[in-house]
């Protein structure tokens, strides 16, 4: 089975990521639902589609099977998107390497591989 990806997942994509994150809080307390909700799914299909792809390709150029890399990967995708606001998923991904960002993603690996038949 594949592996959870290493530290270097999302660095290119988290400079902007950081900032609309920021916008999504701050439209939230100020009371912009609607335009906070529109921005939160555009930022986490963003991430899912982001974390995938380079999930995937810092997987297989490990070695691994790229089609159940593949798999994995927008599983942990979904998955991360589904129990983290794009908040917590910004401040994970500043934080890779480190125990917080591993307990995180290999939680979601964990869940994946379990729910693989």
């Amino acid at each position: 089975m594949a592996e959870a990806p290493s530290g270097t997942v999302l660095s290119k994509w988290m400079r902007s990521a950081a900032a609309l994150a920021l916008v999504v809080t701050a439209l939230g307390a100020m009371g912009c639902g609607r335009v906070r909700e529109q921005l939160e799914v555009g930022f986490k299909t963003s991430f899912r589609q982001k974390f995938a792809q380079s999930c995937a390709g810092s997987s297989t150029s490990s070695g691994a099977r790229e089609g159940a890399v593949r798999a994995i990967c927008e599983c942990m995708a979904r998955y991360l998107v589904e129990h983290h606001d794009p908040l917590a998923l910004t401040r994970l991904a500043v934080r890779q390497g480190t125990p917080e960002f591993q307990t995180v993603i290999g939680g979601a690996a964990q869940s994946c591989r379990s729910a693989s038949p």
